[in-house]
This record gives C-alpha cells, structure tokens and sequence, in this order.
C-alpha cells in the first residue's frame, strides 16, 4: 500500500472511512459505549484544568473528563452530531490536517483512529502533526491502534474461541479498489492474514413492525500494527520521549511527551 500515490490514498479514505462511518454512525455509536479502561486511567491522570483534544473521537466517549476541558475532532459529520446531541465540544476536519493552533493542548488522545490512514508517510505526518499541538517539554500523546497480533494474552475478546482451524475459516476475499489494485476482506473474529484490510460492519435497520435485521455490509480500511511498528514509527520523531509502550487487548499502545 505504501507505494500508492497519495492522492490515491486520499480517495481510499473517503469511500472506505468517511464515507463508511457517515453510512454506520448510528449503529456504531451503539456499540462503543464502554472505555478502555487504561485510556480512562490515563484520562484521569491528567492535572485539573487540563486542555485535551480526543483526535477521531467518534461518538465521543471520551469526552466527558469532568476534570478537564474536551475537545474532539473527527471526519464524520453524523458522528459529531452525535457528540453535538452529548452537550460535546466538537470540530469536523481530517486528522492529516488539523485546523488547531500549535502548542496549545495540555495532552491528546488519538485511540483507534491512526489505523484508518492509508500510507506510512500519512500516518507519521498525522503524528507529528498532533505533536506539534501540544505544549512543549510537557504535553502528552496517547495512540491506540489496533494489533496484527490478536493472539497475545488470554483475555482479548476479538477473536472467537475454540475454533478448531481459525486461519482455514478466514478465507480471503478481495476487492478491486483501484485499478489492478485489491485488498482483502477480513472476516471478522478471526486472526488477520494481512496487514492491509477491509473490515466489514453489519448496519441494522428495522421493518416497519420494529424489528431490527442486518440489512447491509459496509466496508472499513484498516491498517493493522504489527509489533513494534508504532514504536518505529514514533522513533522518527525527534521532539518527543516515549514514556511508554504496551499492549493492550488486541491493541498496540504507545504514550509520549512533547519536548523542545
């Protein structure tokens, strides 16, 4: 994927997560409810009066520290008027290009977001890009993204259990998306084959009796972090201190600090 053009990328990501998050918001949103409970701790942590920008903070879950004054922003319009509907302060734009003066924000959270850019070079300027938001020599970052490697630890409740072949059942169907380009469809609750996906979403409606159904597959890209890539990632950038890195439930982690 990273030898794409990056306008390419750019028409990636408008048909397969903008467009794809403003058809599911509603649906989405009903499933996101509950906090990782180390985003929270972190959250908490954070000095009273704290100024905190949630960047792709979908239907807002995180916006409601009491302790500190929330920003969030993100790429889809229905998204935000859910978060609008919470009493939240919100801002629609790109995360490659944040509309934000610099060296403003306390501390920042980017959870799973990061892994719907397309191309390395894209997802390291959205980094750097945050990081120059942040008050310098003691500003925070928080990046969740999602992990290759779903099988680390007993307690990840991605993938399904007791599958007697799980890599047999994730058979792999393509999409042509552009030109002789594919990726691969992920089945869901399966081990990733490849680090480059599409992951479908089942949207729900109802009848006119009330009943709900799945009535339609929606397609999101993602690029799945293998080990140790968000790290390297992050080691390219100069003004920052890595704090700490871990795994988290299917997810790779990292937490820095702004220097000079």
């Amino acid at each position: 994927m990273d030898h794409l053009p990056e306008d390419t990328g750019m028409k990636l990501e408008k048909e397969y997560v903008k467009s794809t998050y403003e058809n599911i918001a509603e649906d989405f949103s009903s499933t996101r409810y509950k906090k990782w409970p180390k985003v929270d701790a972190f959250l908490k942590s954070l000095p009273p009066g704290s100024l905190l920008l949630d960047v792709g903070c979908g239907n807002g879950k995180y916006l409601d520290n009491p302790t500190t004054y929330n920003i969030g922003c993100d790429l889809s319009l229905n998204l935000l008027k859910i978060c609008k509907n919470k009493g939240f302060e919100v801002v629609q734009c790109d995360m490659t290009r944040l509309p934000f003066r610099q060296q403003v924000f306390d501390s920042s959270i980017c959870i799973a977001a990061l892994h719907h850019v397309i191309l390395e070079k894209r997802r390291l300027n959205c980094i750097r890009d945050i990081i120059e938001l942040l008050k310098q020599q003691e500003g925070s970052l928080l990046i969740q993204v999602w992990s290759f490697e779903q099988n680390i630890g007993s307690d990840n409740p991605y993938l399904k259990r007791n599958l007697q072949d799980q890599h047999e059942e994730n058979k792999t169907h393509n999409v042509e998306i552009d030109g002789d380009l594919k990726l691969p469809i992920h089945k869901n609750r399966t081990p990733f084959l490849n680090q480059d996906v599409l992951v479908p979403f089942h949207a729900k409606s109802k009848d006119p009796n009330g009943h709900t159904s799945e009535s339609d597959v929606q397609l999101r890209y993602y690029h799945v972090f293998r080990e140790g890539e968000l790290e390297c990632l992050l080691g390219k950038i100069s003004n920052i201190t890595m704090l700490q890195s871990y795994y988290d439930r299917g997810n790779w982690c990292a937490i820095v600090r702004r220097e000079n």
